[in-house]
């Protein structure tokens, strides 16, 4: 009889950062300027509701969103002018009514058309691309008390990609800003079974 030997498989894990829990907002608001005053710079926070501030607590830019969109809708307009000029007067000008090949006023219709679809799909990308999305897992997800920051707790989160991350200097600092709960925050990475799609 052949006997089977079992070895034991270690898991493979990644860290990415390191997550502290709070209870309210001010403490939550104070860890963050806190963590941003020591130069951390790949910080995020988890709420169950908008915080106001929170965005100036961890030292988050303004987005370049409406930019992106203010250069999308423009170029909607120079193309629908340019389209309806060219159709007009040079590739098929055809009188009607003696009215003017060029008429801004007829070509409103459509400008405002294509400003509104390019300002639109750039809104839409564009908040996709800064983002990082499509995401379709965090890495947060593996620890389980992180399900109450759609509840009643707050969390404060440190990339392990930040240029000054010591995972003790981290913990340290997490531990004086009064966190109620501090954890290095790991993936699993072993081999998966990847599910066959249904339909």
């Amino acid at each position: 009889m052949d006997q089977k030997t079992m070895s034991e498989t270690k898991i493979e894990t990644t860290v990415h950062g390191m997550m502290a829990e709070f209870t309210t907002v001010d403490s939550l608001l104070s860890a963050c300027r806190r963590v941003r005053d020591a130069g951390y710079t790949k910080t995020d926070a988890y709420t169950p509701f908008a915080v106001h501030g929170i965005d100036k607590a961890l030292g988050i830019k303004p987005t370049i969103l409406p930019w992106i969109c203010l250069i999308a809708g423009a170029t909607g307009t120079c193309i629908a002018l340019t389209m309806q000029i060219w159709m007009n007067t040079i590739n098929y000008p055809y009188i009607i009514s003696g009215k003017p090949f060029l008429s801004l006023p007829a070509f409103i219709p459509v400008a405002f058309e294509l400003t509104i679809l390019l300002a639109s799909f750039g809104a839409f990308f564009g908040m996709w691309a800064l983002n990082g999305l499509p995401k379709f897992s965090n890495p947060m997800f593996t620890d389980p008390r992180f399900d109450r920051a759609t509840d009643d707790r707050f969390f404060l989160y440190i990339d392990a990609k930040d240029d000054r991350y010591d995972a003790q200097g981290v913990r340290s600092l997490l531990a004086d800003t009064g966190s109620d709960y501090i954890n290095e925050v790991v993936e699993d990475d072993s081999p998966k079974n990847v599910p066959k799609l249904v339909f």
